[in-house]
């Protein structure tokens, strides 16, 4: 039989229950049940310890664990009741769910970015259409995951293997608590000023007056068009309002929609420094001599420039979809 460890307590396994029970439950309702819980199992093991006039060893704690039930099974009776999945796979039919969906997104979004990028007629309804496509996509997804999942819940319901794992868990076994120390959200955010304080040096010290540092020894040969003048104060205004952003971060919490607003924020400003980019038309140039090198340059820059758009769009359109959500949800009932 394991045992617990010379430092630990008894109700050291009352929390490591509890932490378990909690990855089962969804975020906005996990404090609220792990607390209603606590309080029960708390009662029980205190009616215990009177009854015997003694504190309870560790497996007597666990034996009383035993009897609620294992995390997986408790946390599913608080989850939306599913008629096609029980409570034993729903908490990682959730999980795996998301990652599938997140996936399906993201490989959408990047070969089809990539593919209307190169493509020789682009325009902002091509666009328009990639935005529009994924449902399909997302569809399967969603159903293939789904039926995995039934199969999986229809077999065990019929063997012994899904009563067999709930009433073989050992609460001795569970995983102990990690005490991870927790940097304050202000330090956490002081660190995104760092990129955006290096690409504002680098726009003002390379651009448009010292090719070397973007070229290297290619810029004995190789220069900026007048076009990336141009461009210079509209773009250090934005690269500037991305620093600020930052700076006004390290002042709020962790709140959900607090990071979405910013990241949907973020993601505008760099759309907006890809389509100045953009409509610039030709950034570099050369001598006659390398016509042919710099006008495959510019055109790589072109796609690529493309690319980072839709991307960014696709980007933008999830964090303002998650944002709503999450606002709506925190609206009064």
């Amino acid at each position: 039989m394991a045992t617990q460890s010379p430092t630990s307590t008894p109700y050291d396994l009352l929390n490591r229950y509890l932490h378990a029970v909690a990855q089962h439950l969804w975020p906005r309702q996990s404090e609220d049940v792990v607390a209603e819980i606590a309080a029960n199992l708390t009662a029980e093991i205190e009616d215990r310890e009177s009854a015997l006039a003694r504190p309870l060893r560790p497996e007597e704690i666990a034996a009383i664990l035993k009897r609620h039930g294992p995390p997986v099974q408790v946390g599913g009776r608080y989850l939306p009741q599913q008629a096609l999945i029980g409570p034993y796979w729903l908490p990682m039919y959730w999980y795996v769910l998301k990652i599938v969906l997140s996936l399906a997104w993201l490989v959408y979004a990047v070969v089809n970015a990539v593919a209307l990028a190169v493509a020789p007629a682009w325009s902002w309804g091509s666009a328009a259409g990639v935005l529009l496509g994924p449902s399909r996509v997302l569809v399967w997804a969603f159903a293939w995951v789904t039926l995995v999942f039934a199969a999986l819940e229809w077999t065990a319901t019929r063997g012994r293997g899904w009563a067999a794992r709930l009433d073989e868990w050992d609460p001795l076994k569970l995983p102990k608590l990690e005490h991870t120390r927790s940097w304050p959200a202000s330090w956490r955010n002081a660190g995104e000023l760092l990129p955006g304080a290096l690409m504002v040096a680098y726009w003002v010290a390379a651009v448009p007056g010292r090719p070397l540092l973007t070229f290297g020894p290619a810029a004995a040969f190789l220069r900026y068009t007048p076009a990336v003048a141009h461009l210079f104060w509209p773009v250090l205004a934005l690269l500037l309002a991305e620093l600020a952003l930052d700076a006004l971060a390290m002042g709020y919490g962790p709140e959900a929609w607090q990071r979405r607003a910013k990241g949907a924020a973020s993601k505008t400003i760099a759309l907006g420094i890809f389509l100045l980019l953009m409509r610039a038309g030709d950034l570099i140039m050369g001598p006659p001599e390398f016509e042919a090198a710099v006008h495959a340059a510019n055109a790589g820059i072109r796609i690529g420039l493309r690319v980072a758009a839709i991307l960014a769009i696709l980007m933008l359109v999830a964090d303002l979809a998650r944002l709503a959500i999450i606002l709506q949800r925190r609206r009064p009932a």
